[in-house]
């Protein structure tokens, strides 16, 4: 009897934990960053800055989509090559748009207070080389 009613008592806490894990929100990863990034740029980029760190000093300016088109005039779409990972700190890229394309280099910052990878911009300097978020 015991041990029904420890294997009944495993198998409840496993299905707890189970459901407790599957409620966290899924990983971002830098690639996942800097695609959503791209995507936003090329629609109405009122989310553009929900892709970036809320610890950063322009990102209350950085929620209205002005703020986006004025670092980010060129005429769409965007899309991005080249992505070099290895450094978090200076991820570097290069976004291509309508006749046109330019080297960046972001600093990313994981934010897991939500129990998983969620890696945010935290700076973007553009080809200039001009630090344009942070």
């Amino acid at each position: 009897m015991k041990t029904t009613a420890r294997i009944l008592l495993f198998a409840l806490l496993a299905l707890a934990t189970e459901l407790i894990l599957s409620c966290a929100p899924p990983p971002v990863t830098i690639d996942d960053r800097v695609s959503m990034f791209i995507t936003s740029l090329n629609g109405s980029r009122t989310d553009t800055y929900t892709n970036c760190d809320p610890n950063a000093s322009q990102y209350a300016a950085a929620k209205a989509a002005s703020f986006w088109n004025a670092l980010f005039a060129q005429p769409g779409p965007y899309s991005a090559a080249g992505v070099n990972t290895s450094n978090s700190a200076a991820v570097t890229l290069t976004i291509y748009w309508s006749g046109g394309s330019g080297a960046y280099t972001f600093a990313m910052v994981n934010d897991r207070s939500a129990g998983s990878d969620n890696w945010l911009i935290s700076k973007i300097t553009d080809p200039s080389p001009t630090v344009v978020f942070q």
